[in-house]
């Protein structure tokens, strides 16, 4: 690799064709790459590196490829790669990077129009449309003469896209791609016979559409991304599409005013169950965007939303008339599965948040429970919270009644002198505790473990802490704030509340952390990863920042064709 600077490089070239792939010298920020690894889902074995400085497009590390950022942000390419790319580069004899940002929107357009009209797409008909083009060192498509186009506009030029990639592992595209040389000539592939007399021909070439970035739900229904694919058992992403979809509802009617073939308009009926639907998912997905939270739920929050939900998948069972009841029967079934013995943790959760305490245990066991089990999960949870108490209230108890420490007290009633030691020497070198050490010693094993004894009882007792609707309760801020007063129990609402009830959160660390140590800082000690994801998340939380969002939920766009 040159050692000339890159800025140099590319002012060489400055006035002169396009940089080619050898010439071209990465200029975008780390950053930028990681928001394109996050956004577009990439995965952790594919290996996507970012190209030290002064790298070029062929200077991938061995058994890696080069790819471009604006393939995901303008093209629309997606990977996994489709069958229909592979195989028109597999038919062409072409190496993905050696497309250019202005040829690869061609193929995803050819495909995205043929699985809007059902037609699946093959290499033979999109050589009927396009041959291969070279200029500036990349291999492109041109319309050919002739040929009633499938595209009104092609995509306008991208500026400086050469210099924004980055290398992935090869196996990625699993396709045989050996790199064309410049003498070997342009592909071609001769067209096939009578394509216009074929009924994909006409139905495609309709009318011409433009190239434009598609929207993400557009290729999910294509077929052509995986980004929307739902992640987990509570229907969020399902919810998205839906209620997405009733937003433009009046959309689809004007198309289908429009457009004759278009014959697969919603009813008012079925628009009509997506509403039931949609209404019943919004509460699956508030519990999971709760339950699942990147942001370390504490463990009282569960219950009241696992209550929610067994709540309503009742009334829906009970619904004969109901267009999800077969649905949600298959789903109670799950769920008075998995929650038919009582979940201590959540439970036991549950009652150390003051806002709930033994009431929403009482509350929301008759409906997650049958009549004859809710007293018997009832007594289970209370005995196991006394019991766990006990124990807290042992391990409270034996360093109090320690005998070989020292205690000075640093300021002491009338009478005493300050910074006084409770222990005298003998002439013997042992030491002699005083009178006034036993006294200390005694008072406080004694009087302190009599206290906490009936901690747990005063807590519950005492009313519920009312939080208007809407505010955040941090419920371990308030058992830091009386700490002083439940002195043992504190500390078992501190380790009880934080421990985590789903993998979300742990695999979010460990998401975070393939960021964090990259190739580059692969050498990093666990202390500094420690303190460099740990210092980054409690940074965010005591000044109220968040994280920042990789898409936008409230603007969508639609491609109509």
């Amino acid at each position: 690799m040159s050692s000339t600077n890159p800025t140099q490089r590319k002012r060489k070239y400055k006035g002169r064709a396009p940089p080619g792939p050898d010439q071209a010298v990465i200029s975008w920020k780390e950053e930028e790459f990681n928001n394109l690894v996050g956004g577009m889902g990439f995965r952790p074995e594919w290996g996507a590196q970012y190209p030290p400085v002064g790298s070029t497009a062929l200077d991938a590390p061995p058994g890696h490829i080069t790819l471009y950022a604006a393939f995901f942000r303008e093209v629309s390419f997606r990977l996994p790669i489709t069958k229909f790319t592979a195989a028109v580069l597999r038919g062409y004899g072409l190496h993905i990077s050696q497309l250019n940002a202005i040829g690869l929107p061609r193929i995803t357009h050819f495909e995205y129009v043929c699985r809007a009209y059902r037609i699946e797409p093959t290499f033979q008909m999109f050589n009927v449309f396009y041959s291969v083009t070279y200029a500036s060192s990349f291999y492109s498509f041109q319309a050919r003469s002739g040929v009633a186009p499938v595209c009104s506009m092609p995509l306008k030029s991208l500026h400086d896209w050469k210099q924004k990639f980055f290398y992935i592992r090869r196996g990625v595209i699993p396709i045989d791609m050996p790199y064309r040389q410049v003498g070997q000539g342009i592909p071609k592939v001769d067209v096939m016979e009578d394509y216009g007399a074929q009924d994909w021909f006409k139905r495609i070439t309709q009318k011409a559409t433009a190239i434009s970035q598609l929207d993400e739900m557009a290729l999910v229904g294509a077929g052509m991304s995986l980004l929307w694919v739902p992640k987990n058992p509570l229907g969020q992403s399902v919810y998205s599409y839906q209620g997405k979809s009733l937003e433009f509802k009046k959309v689809f009617v004007n198309y289908a005013d429009r457009e004759s073939s278009y014959n697969t308009l919603p009813s008012e009926d079925d628009w009509k169950k997506v509403e039931d639907v949609c209404t019943f998912l919004a509460l699956f997905n508030e519990a999971t965007r709760i339950i699942s939270g990147s942001e370390y739920p504490t463990s009282n929050l569960f219950l009241s939303e696992l209550y929610g939900i067994k709540e309503a998948l009742d009334e829906v069972a009970l619904d004969v008339d109901d267009c999800m009841k077969d649905m949600v029967d298959e789903m109670k079934k799950k769920f008075d599965k998995y929650w038919g013995s009582c979940n201590l943790l959540i439970s036991i959760g549950a009652v150390l948040d003051p806002r709930y305490k033994m009431h929403l245990i009482k509350f929301s066991f008759k409906s997650i429970y049958s009549k004859e089990k809710v007293d018997q999960e009832i007594q289970l949870v209370e005995k196991c919270l006394e019991e766990l108490f006990k124990e807290y209230v042992e391990a409270y108890k034996e360093p109090n009644a320690g005998s070989s420490r020292s205690v000075n007290d640093g300021s002491g009633p009338s009478g005493s002198r300050s910074g006084s030691s409770n222990f005298t020497s003998s002439r013997f070198g042992k030491s002699i505790k005083t009178g006034s050490a036993k006294y200390h010693q005694h008072i406080k094993s004694v009087d302190c473990v009599q206290s906490a004894k009936s901690e747990l009882a005063t807590y519950l007792e005492e009313g519920v802490c009312i939080i208007e609707q809407g505010v955040h309760f941090d419920a371990l801020r308030w058992w830091k704030d009386n700490k002083l007063k439940y002195k043992v129990l504190s500390k078992m609402a501190a380790d009880i509340l934080a421990i985590p009830i789903t993998t979300v959160a742990s695999e979010s660390a460990f998401s975070a952390g393939g960021r964090v140590i990259d190739p580059h800082r692969s050498a990093l000690g666990t202390k500094m990863v420690d303190m460099l994801i740990c210092g980054a998340d409690w940074y965010r939380q005591y000044y109220g920042l968040e994280k920042k969002k990789k898409e936008n939920d409230d603007v969508v766009y639609i491609a109509l064709l």
